[in-house]
């Protein structure tokens, strides 16, 4: 109660301290009022305490070993500036989810740290599920991964595939003149 007065009156960080002495004393174990916390964390900038209390949750079985559940880790850990615990529970998800887009999503993680066999086996998951946002760039950074592997034949199938997309068509066709050569035409 005294946590939720402190809400109330916009004291966030009190309540968030109250509320986690009251689950280390055991008095919250509900699923809901374990994530109910783990976003009042998130909302008072400690996403690392948020995160270590998700993780600990999920281990002890206290939370559902979900796909949303691993997400949500995967994202405080991307705040508490946690890359690679980030990245890990992102590949749990991913593997939980039935869309893609999760896998998407890991991949493009993989690309901005030049990770490229791992962002190319990401997209391909991405790709086999389905259910992606922005197909077009998602084939243009498989393109560029399988490029950065020195492999142009793979590179050139995807960026001909990121071609057929308009907002990708410009980057696509400069990406397949560049891996083509100068005396080439596409």
């Amino acid at each position: 109660q005294l946590a939720s007065t402190y809400q109330q009156i916009k004291q966030y960080k009190k309540a968030a301290s109250i509320q986690y002495l009251a689950y280390k004393k055991g008095f919250i174990s509900r699923e809901k009022d374990i994530l109910a916390l783990v976003n009042l964390f998130l909302y008072v900038k400690s996403p690392y305490k948020a995160a270590s209390l998700l993780k600990q949750a999920i281990t002890q079985k206290k939370m559902t070993y979900s796909s949303k559940n691993w997400e949500t880790l995967a994202h405080a850990w991307t705040m508490a500036k946690e890359y690679d615990k980030a990245t890990k529970a992102l590949e749990i998800a991913s593997s939980l989810s039935d869309k893609g887009s999760l896998y998407q999503q890991l991949g493009q993680i993989y690309v901005e740290q030049e990770q490229w066999g791992m962002a190319i086996r990401s997209f391909n998951k991405a790709f086999a599920k389905g259910n992606l946002k922005n197909t077009g760039a998602t084939y243009l950074l498989l393109g560029m991964s399988y490029y950065e592997q020195k492999n142009n034949k793979q590179a050139r199938k995807y960026f001909l595939k990121a071609a057929q997309f308009s907002k990708n068509k410009k980057a696509a066709r400069q990406w397949l003149k560049y891996i083509s050569g100068p005396e080439q035409k596409i």
